[in-house]
């Protein structure tokens, strides 16, 4: 009788640990996985022509580039999109 005892108890904490550990880890992938909270914290991910968005830490250096004046069809270029921040992601919207 004490063996089963000590075997349900065993499995119960191993169940618990186990609980705990996923949900800590679930909590932390959610907090590590947000990249933006609100449209200002996203910016076009390159310098010319951009399709996509990046965090501020991920925005390149555009210093000295030179773009053409043209408005590539798929590009954020003459506001045909902007960067947004969508479900925690940033995000190129298109109009």
């Amino acid at each position: 009788m004490k063996i089963i005892a000590i075997v349900i108890a065993v499995v119960l904490i191993l169940v618990l640990s186990y609980a705990f550990i996923a949900s800590n880890s679930e909590k932390r992938f959610n907090e590590v996985a947000a990249e933006c909270d609100l449209d200002v914290d996203c910016q076009p991910a390159t310098c010319c022509h951009p399709a996509s968005c990046v965090t501020y830490d991920k925005v390149p250096n555009c210093t000295g580039t030179f773009c053409t004046a043209v408005c590539k069809e798929g590009t954020m270029d003459c506001n045909q999109g902007r960067c947004a921040c969508v479900e925690s992601k940033c995000t190129a919207v298109f109009y």
